[in-house]
């Protein structure tokens, strides 16, 4: 979208192109001229016509016109019918609970790179992850993006170089440093069980033993469990922003993700008791239903991530076990996965089984392993799980 000016040898002459896009829809326009400088002015005066001219036809805008006007106008008509159903509702969730609460009544045209910068170093210093905190600034740089070079509406955009910088007032804790040790799973478990409900604790020893990502567990049916060949099949996940009145799935976080993966027989027998309390609740509370048979249930609901995430935080502090500052749920899946290092698993097999991304660097070094190798995956972690 915008013009282009290139020199033509043949024809000795500068040619320039105009194209707009709008509502899916191409527009575009060509000419030459001699001289370059005339080929720009000429080529940029063509595409600001066509803009004004094509644009119009689908949104009128007002230059008084406030950010969560223009956001949600931009995002249902130029953004909702060509994004991925997972990025739609990460798009939403950003627009709703982070930019239209602060900058939402301000004029667009009033937006600053200062006031801007400031919003963006007011969620660091909330600590929020930084990947957070991208996905926000994307979404409000593509909006007036949009206003700038499609509608015209501004001078240039407030959101360009603009700075996001993790907070280090506090120590991060790196990717290889967050797991727990069998210790510190010993005092959570046991704190859980004295003070939480079953499920939460089930919770606690189902994720270091499986490695599936916490949204990958909340998401999982009975029938999800093939209890003849001893696998779990992950196949979507529950998203954080789904609630008990309104369950939301989505795909897992990449296609890779999809995976058959074998259990150990401690993990089948978490499995089985969640199978049999769930079993148990039916039949004490029938009046309550729910539409999905989840694995991790209580009374018949889902268990959702913020209550999981809330009662890890109460279980960490009394455990005296570190929190890893809002990532502790993620931790036990980088537990697993060191325990599956050190139980001597081919790395490709610990790609495959907690459903890493095959063009990722380090699968790339890997050939691909068997069914075999996948089975005896596990058999080894339960060998190794055994000593302690």
């Amino acid at each position: 979208m915008g013009f282009s000016v290139k020199y033509n040898e043949k024809r000795n002459k500068w040619i320039w192109r105009a194209r707009v896009t709008i509502n899916s829809k191409q527009y575009e326009k060509s000419g030459s001229a001699d001289k370059q400088q005339d080929a720009e002015l000429e080529g940029s005066q063509v595409y600001a016509k066509l803009v004004k001219e094509k644009s119009s036809n689908f949104v009128e805008i007002d230059r008084n016109i406030t950010l969560e006007e223009l956001i949600n106008e931009w995002f249902k008509t130029y953004k909702e019918n060509k994004l991925s159903s997972n990025t739609i509702i990460s798009y939403r969730w950003a627009m709703e609970n982070y930019i239209i609460p602060v900058l939402g009544f301000i004029q667009v045209t009033k937006i600053n790179r200062l006031m801007y910068q400031k919003f963006i170093n007011s969620l660091i210093n909330k600590e929020y992850a930084v990947s957070t905190v991208k996905l926000i600034h994307s979404v409000v740089n593509n909006c007036l993006s949009f206003a700038l070079h499609d509608l015209r509406l501004i001078d240039y955009n407030p959101t360009e170089k603009i700075v996001i910088k993790a907070n280090t007032k506090k120590e991060l804790v790196t990717e290889h440093k967050m797991y727990y040790s069998n210790e510190e799973l010993t005092k959570l478990y046991k704190t859980a069980k004295d003070t939480e409900k079953a499920v939460i604790a089930d919770l606690i020893l189902f994720l270091p033993r499986t490695g599936l990502r916490i949204g990958e567990a909340l998401g999982l049916m009975v029938e999800d469990y093939n209890e003849e060949n001893g696998t779990l099949t992950i196949n979507k996940q529950l998203l954080n922003r789904a609630t008990q009145t309104n369950i939301i799935f989505a795909k897992t976080k990449t296609e890779t993700s999809n995976r058959t993966i074998y259990v150990d027989t401690e993990t089948e027998k978490i499995i089985k008791r969640r199978i049999l309390d769930n079993k148990k609740a039916k039949l004490r509370h029938p009046e309550i239903e729910c539409q999905y048979n989840f694995l991790f249930a209580y009374l018949n609901k889902p268990i959702m991530h913020s209550r999981f995430r809330y009662a890890l935080t109460r279980i960490s502090s009394r455990a005296g076990v570190e929190n890893y500052r809002g990532r502790s749920a993620h931790a036990f899946r980088h537990t697993h996965v060191k325990n599956l290092v050190e139980a001597g698993v081919p790395e490709v097999t610990i790609q495959q089984r907690i459903g890493h991304s095959k063009d990722s660097t380090v699968t790339k070094q890997y050939m691909h392993s068997d069914e075999g190798m996948n089975k005896r995956a596990v058999e080894q972690y339960e060998e190794f799980m055994a000593q302690w």
